[in-house]
């Protein structure tokens, strides 16, 4: 075994590499001061730390004032190795960069093969006058990896100034999971990267759960957090079995990027402000469950995609003004519910909502209540689910368009479905209640049976269905 403890009260620059083919080895390093620099090289053996919160130490970097920020390079090969643990009183975490003023500060983490750790690493920016921390962690090739807490943060009372923090986190294998990645400010980007199944653990080596329409949305699981304005995450999954959740609180928040390729994935999505955006997520594979909830001023955009994307399950709910979603299911045995709704205080309710179905069984409800417009296109077999019959029966429910009004204002309350169905044995159930109603529709296919309530003031039907024992049943 080799301990290393470095201690710097002024600018310093270290590099330290452990002895070949050495196991257990150790590394505390204390900079205060500016411009910092360390490289830990533990590349040979096993059972090495880098920062451990042993003496109260760890690895701290704190710049005063200062032209440069810090860097911080830990590499680690072999199994079982592991960059901080614990936090440190009064530094948040046992790796652990703060910056007083100046550019922020860069650490780098790799670690190679199986059973790796990172405990904690915690970057901080102290004052307004300190642009963000850039973070990159990368655990490779080995399964068993676990991330316990990774924080960039803008002190308090500093927030609203900050220059966003960078992280981006790379996990290749089987069975990694993090418990919590959180970044706090301004215009913060984190992008994720996953390869391998049962990430997000349980396995049982910790974390894992959401599930069930994943769990709608409560997040958690393995977790990527945002508390801040201007946000971004960026999030790829290329696996399967794995459980991920994301919340972000602020606004200007955005999912710029998120693709899941593989089955039986779980998804969670918390957005909580105004303005916040989910930019064109991808899902492509079988028995995904994807939760979305959005409060403030919303947009969703989804593709559930290929031949082979089949039995996934997808909930959106929006709640706030100007909510807009746009999804796309090809694939079979879909289902996908959307809902569009005022806020707690009664609140917003403009909502905008286009689904494009292509494929065979595929089932999915829309419910929207204030100022209300739906587009629905379906190219395909069996899709809205069935009964009715007799001129349409009960009328409505079945898949079900559900739009209430709620103003008295029938031109300030339009409610508005337009639909186009290409296919057979299609079953649709349409509700519209309160103010300034419109439906249109046509159906070309056969078997079809379409039932439209229409509630209240200013209703409209206009349909036209091509085909055999085609069955429409209207209430007004």
């Amino acid at each position: 075994m080799r301990i290393a403890k470095l201690l710097s009260a002024t600018a310093m620059s270290l590099a330290l590499a452990t002895a070949a083919q050495a196991n257990g080895n150790e590394t505390y390093v204390d900079q205060v001061g500016d411009n910092h620099s360390a490289m830990i090289d533990q590349s040979a053996g096993s059972g090495n730390s880098a920062g451990l919160a042993t003496a109260n130490t760890g690895i701290l970097q704190e710049s005063l004032n200062t032209s440069n920020g810090n860097t911080l390079s830990i590499t680690q090969s072999g199994d079982d190795n592991v960059v901080g643990d614990t936090q440190i009183t009064n530094q948040g975490g046992s790796v652990n960069q703060l910056n007083q003023s100046g550019p922020g500060s860069t650490a780098t983490t790799t670690q190679t093969s199986d059973g790796n750790r990172i405990g904690q690493i915690y970057q901080r920016a102290e004052t307004a006058r300190t642009t963000g921390n850039s973070l990159n962690v990368t655990q490779g090739t080995g399964d068993g990896n676990v991330i316990d807490s990774i924080l960039q943060n803008a002190n308090s009372g500093a927030s609203g100034e900050r220059f966003g923090h960078t992280a981006t986190i790379n996990q290749a294998g089987s069975g990694n999971y993090i418990d919590e990645s959180r970044q706090v400010g301004r215009g913060n980007t984190l992008s994720a990267a996953f390869t391998g199944n049962n990430n997000g653990s349980d396995g049982s080596g910790g974390v894992g759960s959401l599930s069930g329409v994943a769990a709608l949305a409560g997040v958690d699981a393995s977790s990527l957090k945002q508390n801040g304005a201007g946000n971004s995450i960026n999030l790829v999954v290329t696996a399967s079995d794995t459980q991920f959740g994301i919340d972000q609180n602020g606004d200007g928040n955005s999912v710029a990027t998120l693709t899941i390729t593989g089955d039986g994935n779980d998804l969670g999505i918390d957005q909580n402000g105004t303005n916040n955006r989910v930019l064109m997520g991808v899902v492509a594979g079988a028995d995904n469950e994807v939760g979305i909830f959005q409060d403030g001023t919303n947009t969703l955009a989804l593709s559930i995609h290929e031949a082979t994307s089949d039995r996934n399950v997808v909930a959106s709910s929006q709640i706030g003004d100007g909510n807009n979603a746009i999804v796309d299911v090809a694939g079979s045995d879909n289902t996908l519910a959307l809902t569009q709704d005022y806020d707690a205080i009664g609140a917003g309710g403009s909502n905008f909502a286009r689904i494009d179905v292509d494929g065979s069984f595929n089932a999915f409800t829309v419910a929207q209540a204030g100022y209300n417009d739906a587009i629905v296109k379906v190219t395909g077999d069996g899709n809205g689910v069935g009964t009715f019959t007799g001129v349409a029966e009960g009328i409505a429910t079945a898949g079900t368009i559900s739009q209430i009004g709620g103003t008295g204002d029938t031109l300030n309350a339009r409610n508005n479905v337009d639909m186009t169905i290409d296919g057979s044995d299609n079953v649709f159930g349409i509700m519209q209640s309160g103010d300034g109603n419109v439906a249109t529709g046509t159906i070309d296919g056969s078997m079809n049976q379409v039932a439209v309530a229409q509630l209240g003031n200013g209703n409209m039907t206009d349909f036209s269905q091509n085909g055999s024992m085609n069955v429409l049943g209207v209430t007004q």
